[in-house]
């Protein structure tokens, strides 16, 4: 390994607070690294304005809802607590959340790669697999920020509204209804980040996305036997997860985990044979 290498991998050492590299890479040296670069790649993130006004719409929107129950319509309990949440969310799942997170993987790539800039992360002697799955998570923890966000702003615009469960059951159904919604979240990620491999038009990979959802879509209307392993069918479970039966969250979790695991492993073999 050459002295620039191992002088810029050193430097990343020392960041973590680690020992300065010495040309060879052990298996502490490429989790220090990883970690490192998912820290640069959500920096990276927090210096576009798309990242801030998810969030800032993210929080708005529970905010939103509980004014106009409060001034439009009071002393009618139509809308709860409990219910707020899981409201915003059924409203974002099915086009917005999915729309950040791709927004957010195309940055992530297809805007590097157009510019050249991946070429200087790619320097690196870490691997070109550390740089894809640090990106991977670093998008995914971009999608977690947003919908993170919306939970707390329901929290705290959900004081204002009447209840009908404890806090304890309020709250831990926010949280389990926003772990869910990230598995879905995850296979648009993974989705996106393997059509960035192939397409090198933001637009093209969108218009993409359209096709190919509306394909399956048709697909699971015309052959019934194939929706439960399409994951189209399982997309907008987040927000009903805690309704759904167990068999029904299992296959949901089954499905989505599989293609989500699928199309990460053909994006990443791409990435690893890809020449910028």
């Amino acid at each position: 390994m050459d002295a620039k290498k191992v002088e810029a991998v050193s430097a990343i050492q020392l960041e973590a607070g680690r020992r300065p590299f010495t040309g060879r890479m052990d298996e502490t040296d490429n989790i220090s690294v990883l970690g490192v670069m998912v820290r640069n790649e959500w920096i990276k993130q927090g210096t576009r304005r798309k990242i801030w006004i998810f969030g800032i719409l993210s929080a708005l929107l529970p905010v939103a809802l509980a004014v106009l129950q409060g001034v439009l319509l009071p002393g009618q309990a139509i809308l709860a607590r409990e219910d707020l949440f899981l409201t915003c969310l059924r409203l974002i799942t099915p086009l917005v959340l999915p729309l950040m997170a791709a927004t957010l993987a195309l940055d992530a790539f297809t805007d590097e790669i157009g510019k050249g800039s991946i070429r200087s992360t790619l320097f690196l002697p870490a691997g070109r697999a550390t740089v894809y799955w640090a990106k991977a998570l670093s998008i995914l923890a971009g999608s977690a920020f947003a919908t993170g966000t919306m939970w707390l702003s329901s929290v705290l615009s959900g004081l204002f509204l009447p209840g009908r469960d404890s806090w304890l059951v309020w709250l831990g159904t926010g949280l389990a209804a926003t772990a869910a919604s990230l598995l879905p979240t995850t296979f648009i990620i993974a989705t996106v980040m393997v059509l960035a491999q192939f397409m090198k038009s933001a637009g093209g990979i969108l218009v993409s996305l359209v096709i190919g959802s509306l394909g399956l879509n048709l697909l699971s209307f015309l052959v019934k036997d194939l929706a439960p392993v399409l994951p189209v069918t399982w997309l907008g479970y987040g927000a009903s997860a805690m309704t759904l039966p167990p068999a029904g969250l299992l296959a949901a979790f089954a499905v989505l985990a599989a293609w989500t695991t699928l199309f990460g492993m053909a994006g990443w073999l791409r990435f690893e044979r890809r020449g910028f």
